[in-house]
């Protein structure tokens, strides 16, 4: 619709690149300014890639994460969809982490960024691991929602629930 209304420029942020390439195609095509913004497959028409360093993001969780467990105890990770920029930021989290002998990972799983799936997986962390000393949930729209189901669970284990993002609620 926007290419038939005759937009000069696109900025995209796509879930998911596949059902994106034939449209930025044929808007490329037709001389329209494409910005694309992360996530976002090298193949995909575009005229700029505004772009995070995932791993260094990655990085940087598990050096806060560690240093605000003093290096020693449990985590959980609540991880994005299974695409590139997960693995990046996951892989150099867990490289930190590795790091780190007396914190063990005890969980690993896939919220794809969805508040119901992130609510239950909290929910099911807090089941199956009776100690936990923190989670990196790689997202502060999932942070905000399970830190709900946390303080409501009443345990006091937890010393960090860290997000990724930077939204603004979180933030202040």
């Amino acid at each position: 619709a926007m290419i038939d209304q005759g937009v000069a420029a696109l900025v995209v942020l796509p879930v998911s690149d596949g059902p994106l390439t034939e449209i930025l195609d044929k808007a490329h095509q037709k001389g329209i300014f494409i910005v694309a913004v992360d996530r976002i497959s090298p193949h995909l028409s575009r005229d700029v890639l505004v772009t995070a360093d995932n791993a260094a993001l990655g990085r940087m969780c598990g050096e806060i994460l560690a240093e605000a467990i003093g290096g020693r105890g449990s985590l959980a990770i609540m991880e994005a969809p299974p695409r590139r920029i997960n693995t990046m930021r996951v892989n150099a989290f867990k490289k930190v982490i590795a790091g780190y002998p007396d914190i063990r990972i005890l969980d690993s799983q896939h919220v794809n960024w969805n508040l119901a799936t992130g609510l239950e997986v909290m929910e099911n962390f807090l089941t199956d691991h009776p100690q936990l000393d923190a989670i990196w949930t790689g997202d502060d729209r999932i942070l905000t929602r399970v830190l709900n189901v946390y303080e409501k669970s009443g345990r006091p284990d937890l010393h960090i629930i860290l997000g990724l993002g930077g939204a603004k609620e979180v933030v202040k």
